[in-house]
């Protein structure tokens, strides 16, 4: 059977990595507002700059990684490896990382909901809220995720997260990129 993950960084060893709102803003502000990502902006796109932070004992600088929960951030290695799952379904944008280019993946494609598996999925809600705020288990229709899709995101899943199968998962170990972890349970913030 598939088993699918959410995509998240490593932070043990890696440092984090932002994005220059100041820059993005200088360069396509007149047009454009950092919460457009998600929507198609090459066409307009000049490289924004972006930096890595270190985390306490992480300093180094992944190979591949996320700037928010659904954008990844990759460097030309990462690019190469996977440049023909990630056109499929965004774009890549260069951005300038310490006068290096590198690319942002602007996912612009997302899976419908019903490949979620809401008989094995459960929301979640908060004291008095009517309405879901997000999911306390969530789980994926392994039939109804298209076979081509080894990464994908959902509509209304509430946080914006990329997800992935063992094939991506294993296109990064073969390439030896690091920065990522795949987290099973598909919600928590760290494995259980």
């Amino acid at each position: 059977m598939t088993q699918f993950y959410r995509i998240q960084p490593e932070q043990e060893q890696h440092m984090k990595f932002e994005l220059d709102a100041f820059d993005f803003l200088n360069k396509l502000g007149d047009k454009y507002e950092l919460s457009d990502l998600g929507k198609p902006i090459l066409s307009d796109w000049e490289p924004i700059k972006g930096k890595f932070f270190p985390r306490v004992k992480a300093t180094m600088v992944p190979d591949i990684t996320t700037w928010k929960t659904d954008f990844l951030v990759l460097n030309q290695k990462a690019l190469d490896v996977l440049k023909d799952v990630l056109e499929a379904m965004g774009e890549l944008l260069p951005i300038e990382v310490a006068g290096e280019t590198r690319y942002l993946f602007n996912p612009l494609t997302h899976l419908p909901e019903d490949v979620i598996d809401f008989d094995n999925s459960e929301y979640e809600y908060h004291a008095s809220e009517e309405q879901p705020v997000g999911f306390k288990v969530l789980n994926f229709d392994p039939n109804k995720v298209p076979k081509a899709q080894m990464l994908f995101r959902v509509e209304h899943d509430f946080a914006y997260n990329l997800y992935c199968d063992d094939r991506f998962i294993d296109r990064l170990k073969q390439s030896e990129l690091n920065g990522l972890v795949f987290n099973p349970t598909l919600i928590e913030p760290y494995f259980k």
